[in-house]
């Protein structure tokens, strides 16, 4: 399975950087220390550069595209790589480049306003305002990047080492065996995901009182609509039951089912359905 698997499937890292606004005042802290005669290592005062929401949208945007790249890839190990579909890349690379973008233009909305900024921080900072803490422009754009980097598939037979036969032999079994159970966890984690966000789907329905978003249930038609992109073994039961959730729990009016009544009932019915038939085939597997 695993060679398969490989063949359809690339690991992805996306890089974001981003600046908090905040800079550590040395002189201050020192001030702090020596007025209340405390160690030198207890504390550290750390001032905001700029005033109240002024990173917001821009922290907002960093944190959507992150979000993005985790919910249209599949976990990996512990490193920042995930597994990304060839199946799902276009869809991938079309959500990111529109984050991407977002990101953007909420920087160049930062840069538009950020002296006004800096002259409310002068006068809230008062005597810690030091001009030299403050990035330029251009250095600000610098510092909010995203890089998408993509790379193949580990495949222990193109190890050229200098290795005894024996030792390359079980050097490349126990890769394999690591990228199989890595996949496979991977697999594991998308039946989870469309688990989770079902379940909460019939949890919250199956209390006529309990307010929700809208989200709950459009979350519910994108991992269904994600699935098949992301079905990494091809997993046909799996297609089938996303396809089945999509028809069942899909064509609900968020405005209706807040209204209550026999169509919330009909909801939170169904999606107690699909959560009994998810958990019935993970059974064992998962």
């Amino acid at each position: 399975m695993e060679n398969r698997v490989k063949d359809k499937a690339m690991l992805a890292r996306l890089r974001v950087s981003s600046w908090s606004g905040e800079k550590l005042d040395k002189r201050v802290t020192t001030d702090i220390l020596v007025r209340e005669a405390a160690g030198n290592k207890v504390g550290r005062f750390t001032k905001q550069l700029l005033p109240g929401d002024a990173l917001k949208p821009v922290s907002k945007a960093v944190n959507l595209l992150r979000e993005v790249h985790k919910q249209q890839t599949l976990p990996y190990d512990d490193t920042h790589w995930r597994v990304l579909p060839t199946s799902n890349y276009v869809e991938y690379m079309a959500a990111i480049n529109k984050h991407v973008s977002h990101l953007s233009a909420s920087v160049e909305g930062l840069i538009q306003s950020y002296e006004f900024y800096k002259e409310q921080a002068r006068a809230q900072l008062n005597g810690m305002f030091n001009e030299a803490d403050y990035p330029t422009p251009e250095e600000i754009r610098e510092r909010f990047k995203a890089d998408f980097e993509p790379r193949s598939m580990p495949d222990a037979g193109n190890f050229m080492v200098d290795l005894a036969d024996d030792t390359m032999a079980e050097l490349s079994e126990d890769m394999e065996k690591r990228t199989k159970q890595r996949l496979g966890d991977a697999q594991g984690d998308l039946w989870r995901r469309l688990l989770e966000i079902t379940s909460h789907f019939a949890t919250v329905m199956s209390d006529n009182k309990k307010v929700f978003r809208d989200t709950t249930v459009s979350n519910v038609e994108e991992i269904v609509n994600l699935v098949p992109r992301l079905n990494l073994s091809d997993d046909p039961a799996l297609d089938a039951l996303a396809d089945e959730i999509k028809n069942s729990l899909c064509g609900f009016d968020p405005t209706v089912l807040r209204e209550g009544g026999a169509v919330r009932d009909d909801a939170a019915a169904k999606g107690k359905e699909a959560v009994d038939k998810i958990t019935a085939l993970m059974q064992g597997a998962y």
